[in-house]
């Protein structure tokens, strides 16, 4: 295939450099893939090149170093090559980065990192939908002018893509950026007053600026064995006005809210002796429906054994024959 004019120039000055830094890495790790290696500099790392001096014809050096040994760590790490991980990271350095090119242009080894180690841990977030993190990432990067920024566009596209947990941060990682680019960050539309939608997020925990897909609320849990949190079904308590999920002696908490559902851990001593015990509800439940506030909401586990548990603004409802919670608005916002 060829590199690039520039690339080969770059590589050709420091040749001493960028092979004793190979021979490093082949020296730390014997099974490093030099040929999946090159590949990557080839397919990805020089059309990256290409499209961040398109915008900052400046800086060339500091870019090819960036990529060059981002590209190593990348695959002493086997994130490069075939396979599941490689193509998230093919898809990141071929859709995603290149949107980023103001700010890698600025920043590029910083820039590049970030990025890349964030679609790596968001790979491995079990709640997370990353395909459409990566599309929402990538769709905003052009907005993005500092680290700074990207950084904070990261954080609310993690909320907006399934991380409920990080809802307060995301809110104030949005709240950092201009009121136009926070708009978009939360797909709101960008004459919107943000001080507005801001408003609106505190006053309601399911509120969104598309509701629509909320009406069901969201299934989480599933069975340890396959990847899953839960040993055994889970029982649901509530502690503080937050839902606790308990299974096989561990508790999490859970959070919800209109752009997903996730469990956390609750380590540390207290756990089931901190909480009070929610009874299950039967006027809550009519036929193969839970009774919300406002809606009868289809009941997406089989309706044995069922229990019920309810915060000030949501339902959560687990079964004795399910590993699975469903969680819902208790009123659509």
């Amino acid at each position: 295939m060829g590199l690039s004019p520039v690339f080969a120039q770059v590589l050709s000055d420091r040749r001493e450099q960028f092979n004793a830094r190979v021979a490093a890495a082949r020296t730390r790790n014997p099974s490093f893939d030099i040929a999946a290696f090159t590949t990557f500099i080839e397919e990805l790392g020089d059309p990256l090149l290409t499209k961040v001096l398109a915008k900052n014809e400046s800086g060339s050096t500091q870019l090819v170093d960036a990529i060059f040994d981002t590209a190593i760590v990348l695959t002493e790490h086997r994130w490069v090559g075939t396979g599941a991980r490689a193509q998230i990271v093919n898809r990141l350095w071929s859709e995603v980065l290149p949107q980023f090119a103001n700010v890698i242009a600025g920043q590029p080894k910083a820039t590049i990192a970030a990025l890349t180690n964030a679609t790596i841990k968001m790979s491995q977030e079990p709640d997370i939908d990353i395909e459409q993190w990566l599309t929402l990432v990538g769709s905003l990067g052009p907005k993005a002018f500092t680290l700074s920024e990207a950084r904070n566009l990261i954080v609310v596209c993690t909320w907006r893509s399934g991380v409920a947990h990080m809802r307060e941060v995301a809110l104030a990682a949005a709240s950092n950026l201009s009121p136009e680019v926070a708009c978009a960050a939360i797909g709101a539309d960008t004459d919107t007053d943000w001080q507005t939608i801001a408003g609106n997020f505190a006053a309601h925990q399911w509120w969104a600026p598309d509701r629509t897909a909320i009406t069901q609320g969201h299934r989480i849990g599933t069975f340890a064995g396959f990847g899953g949190y839960f040993s055994e079904p889970p029982q649901l308590y509530v502690a503080n006005d937050m839902f606790v999920a308990q299974s096989g002696g561990r508790e999490f908490a859970l959070f919800a809210d209109a752009y997903g559902a996730t469990l956390r851990p609750i380590d540390g001593p207290g756990g089931s002796k901190s909480v009070e015990k929610k009874q299950s509800v039967e006027s809550r439940f009519k036929d193969q429906s839970i009774r919300a506030d406002d809606r009868l909401v289809p009941l997406l586990m089989p309706a044995v054994g069922l229990c019920i548990a309810e915060t000030s603004d949501s339902i959560a409802v687990s079964s004795r024959y399910s590993h699975s919670i469903q969680v819902l608005p208790k009123i659509m916002p």
